[in-house]
């Protein structure tokens, strides 16, 4: 699930396992999108916190 989601890749160990790598491309296209998440749910509070003081 997560390498399907980008967040690691993966690469033949020895015998049968795998080896997971986060992928920093991934994580940072997850942080911004969080960035944006939360400006816009903050930005919208502040303008709800600001009309009722008005």
């Amino acid at each position: 699930m997560l390498k399907d989601a980008g967040l690691v890749t993966a690469e033949a160990g020895p015998g049968n396992r795998r080896v997971y790598h986060v992928d920093a491309a991934g994580v940072a296209r997850v942080q911004m999108y969080f960035d944006r998440f939360w400006n816009r749910a903050l930005g919208a509070f502040q303008i709800a916190v600001e009309e009722k003081r008005t």
